[in-house]
């Protein structure tokens, strides 16, 4: 990059620790956060932490939330990101650990929303909301969605689509 004239930013050190973390990388994308010249930004933080919870990487995961809650100390991701990881593990203490933690800060977990388009009209929606006037009609769909996943996912990768095929 250098002789191109381009110094690089965060966004490009992000990139590449975004980049190393996804192949499973992680102690590369570690020591690139280690040797930045400028400080790791909450994206930076946020990209390790999600690799780690995708590659199970514990220890670098509770260094990334440490650093990642100096900078958004309020930000329930980061606590859930690393919650669900103990979780998917079997390691109900740790996750129960994370929760009471968020608990004690003030931090409460954000509801994930969900929008469908029903007769051209999108509508959103959290799970179970009863109260949405539309809620037989939005979760006959959803139900019909997850049937239609769930039958996808008795099939190899390739099958789902024609340029995969080996044909």
């Amino acid at each position: 990059m250098a002789s191109y004239g381009i110094e690089p930013g965060a966004e490009h050190y992000g990139c590449l620790v975004d980049l190393l973390g996804r192949s499973g990388r992680l102690g590369e994308a570690k020591l690139v956060i280690e040797r930045m010249p400028m400080k790791p930004t909450r994206s930076i933080w946020g990209a390790i932490l999600n690799a780690c919870q995708s590659h199970g990487d514990e220890e670098i995961a509770e260094k990334a939330l440490t650093e990642l809650l100096k900078l958004e100390p309020d930000d329930d991701g980061g606590y859930m990101l690393l919650s669900n990881m103990y979780a998917a593990e079997g390691k109900w203490c740790n996750s129960n650990e994370i929760r009471e933690a968020m608990g004690s800060k003030g931090v409460k977990k954000t509801a994930g929303c969900s929008s469908l388009v029903v007769d051209g009209i999108t509508h959103s929606f959290v799970a179970a909301d009863k109260k949405h006037p539309r809620w037989v009609e939005v979760r006959s769909i959803t139900n019909f969605l997850k049937g239609e996943m769930d039958v996808k996912a008795d099939f190899p990768l390739f099958s789902m689509h024609p340029s995969l095929s080996s044909d």
